[in-house]
């Protein structure tokens, strides 16, 4: 029996150095673009959410009167037209892709 148990356990270690030695083995072999292209998958992309973004872009007003919120929202339609709500990435498709520039815009 304890032999049976000492032979398990080789068998796993040997099983898990092979898997490390497989793993440092393709590391090895990818090229430093391929190593940091898989370091960006492994850590995803971290893009901004609509609620940060929308919140960069309203209005703060008052409830204390009327006249405070009439005031706020007429700073909000003089700011609204002048604010570029465009996103990085779409300007940056606009610059490789100019055939697209038309769709990104509408």
């Amino acid at each position: 029996m304890d032999e049976l148990v000492h032979d398990l356990a080789s068998a796993l270690e040997q099983t898990s150095e092979q898997n490390k030695l497989g793993e440092l083995w393709e590391e090895m072999a990818l090229s430093p673009r391929q190593q940091r292209r898989q370091l960006r998958k492994r850590r995803g992309r971290k893009r901004r959410s609509d609620f940060t973004h929308l919140a960069e872009h309203t209005c703060c007003y008052s409830e204390a009167s009327e006249s405070s919120l009439d005031e706020a929202t007429k700073d909000c339609r003089e700011v609204a037209p002048v604010t570029n709500f465009s996103d990085s990435d779409d300007t940056m498709v606009a610059k490789r892709h100019p055939a697209l520039n038309a769709i990104v815009k509408s």
